[in-house]
């Protein structure tokens, strides 16, 4: 996972699953938290090819979600994450 959160635009990944559908056939879920500022579809992009490259794995869903950061005078820690 540390290539993963090595990644440009990449704050967190949770719900990381990696499991042989068959013999040979390996798969990965995963929630991918960005910030901001990143492009969802670029880091999607990217992380897809760093699974296939690096990884060996073929088949993904990756779910990618935005920090939304606290309205002015929200208590700390009232930040949100939304699905993209």
């Amino acid at each position: 996972m540390d290539g993963i959160l090595d990644m440009d635009g990449i704050l967190d990944v949770h719900d990381l699953h990696v499991w042989n559908l068959s013999l040979g056939l390996p798969v990965l879920t995963a929630h991918v938290h960005i910030g901001a500022e990143a492009d969802a579809e670029v880091v999607l992009r990217a992380l897809e090819r760093y699974v296939r490259g690096q990884l060996g794995i073929t088949h993904s869903t990756i779910q990618i979600c935005n920090y939304v950061a606290p309205a002015a005078g929200a208590a700390e820690g009232e930040g949100a994450i939304v699905g993209v």
